[in-house]
């Protein structure tokens, strides 16, 4: 298991697990947050960082940017691969070994870049104004995107090798009429906040995010006959991180159930009620499976790789500043503890 854990203040370094619950530190450096993990085939580890070369406090700093970073099975240090003088984040090897993926951030728009696994410098392939998500075909020959413009949100069908695209389906983000009222049951004035294509590559699981005070919904769109099916129900909030069986019938998944936040004055205090939940769902059924309960913290459920135990974070309540590291079995029970000190803006990665 691939995780990241908090150090020092604001510091994240990176953590691997092994089947004899040994831990390794694969990135271990108080100064820097390491984040956004992924594990090749071959082991090489991919994260963008805050790292510097000839570091030194600023006290003045309010913000950061991040670069990509790639360290090889079996090296004891990162080197820096990609260098854009603006933040890059979302790194991903594509399935097939043949690339590197990537998010760049620039002031008045995003770009997708990709850079041969081989060498050689990364190329542009796609850029739009903001580009919320994205995520390679099992093949590594596609990749669905989530990208927006000043009226619309879209998830595109891109072509790695010739960047050619096509829509797969489109919201407006504007309202029709000034009489339209926003809901969580129409597409209108809704973006995309996160997708993850199946591994038998039929279907994408995407969340619907409203730019209104609404509902993050959990959808799986069937790419053959281009349905579009809600998994999710109104005041459930689905959660980033979908973990699918390898036949990809079944997903994993994470919502927060009854959440409410308010300030307190009589106790100066933020407030937090309800809980987040580990889900089940069978795609083409109409019900979810519920594994977890009470006013707790379940987050990033994810299959091991035999698919009989569920991996995810829990923590007692949800302004909880760290979470453990705990695995489950199939139904949510024999639940036992693994690490402490995980950071809630983790991956999880179990290969």
């Amino acid at each position: 298991m691939y995780f990241s854990v908090k150090t020092i203040g604001p510091s994240v370094n990176i953590r691997a697990l092994d089947g004899q619950g040994t831990l390794h530190k694969l990135t271990d450096d108080s100064r820097w947050r390491d984040l956004d993990i992924d594990i090749a085939n071959n082991g090489d580890l991919l994260f963008v960082s805050n790292r510097k070369e000839n570091f030194k406090i600023d006290l003045n700093k309010h913000s950061d940017s991040y670069n990509l970073f790639l360290q090889k099975k079996g090296e004891l240090e990162p080197t820096k691969i990609a260098a854009h003088g603006k933040t890059e984040i979302s790194p991903k090897f594509s399935p097939n070994d043949q690339w590197i993926s990537y998010l760049l951030q620039e002031d008045s728009h995003y770009r997708f870049l990709l850079m041969p696994r081989s060498g050689g410098e990364p190329k542009s392939i796609y850029t739009a104004k903001e580009i919320t998500a994205y995520d390679w075909s099992p093949s590594g020959d596609y990749i669905a995107i989530a990208h927006n413009d000043d009226t619309t949100a879209y998830i595109s069908h891109l072509e790695a090798s010739s960047g050619r695209s096509k829509v797969l389906l489109s919201m407006p983000l504007k309202a029709p009429s000034q009489d339209h009222k926003p809901n969580d049951e129409d597409n209108i004035m809704k973006k995309v906040g996160y997708l993850n294509w199946s591994p038998n590559g039929e279907h994408i699981a995407y969340i619907r995010s409203p730019t209104f005070h609404g509902s993050r919904q959990l959808r799986v769109f069937n790419l053959k006959d281009q349905s579009d099916q809600p998994i999710t129900t109104s005041g459930i909030h689905a959660q980033d991180g979908v973990s699918w069986t390898k036949n990809g019938k079944q997903l994993l998944y994470a919502a927060l159930v009854g959440y409410k936040f308010y300030y307190d004055e009589t106790i100066h205090k933020k407030v937090y009620e309800g809980g987040m939940h580990i889900f089940q769902y069978a795609v083409g059924e109409k019900e979810n499976q519920q594994l977890t309960s009470g006013d707790h913290v379940f987050k990033r459920p994810t299959y091991s790789p035999d698919e009989k135990l569920i991996a995810y974070f829990y923590s007692d309540t949800l302004d909880e500043r760290t979470y453990h590291l705990s695995t489950m079995n199939r139904k949510g029970n024999e639940r036992e503890t693994l690490q402490e000190s995980v950071t809630p803006s983790s991956s999880l990665l179990w290969k």
